[in-house]
């Protein structure tokens, strides 16, 4: 299950305007590489 897409998803679906989307998801992805 890809964790990163159904967030992006739920913030679209939400209603989130796609700047928003770009950061959080964006954000996400650097902490996750951050990790590994």
């Amino acid at each position: 299950m890809d964790y990163v897409a159904e967030f992006e998803r739920h913030l679209f679906e939400d209603g989130k305007s796609p700047s928003t989307i770009l950061s959080y998801v964006g954000d996400i992805k650097g902490f996750l590489a951050h990790l590994e």
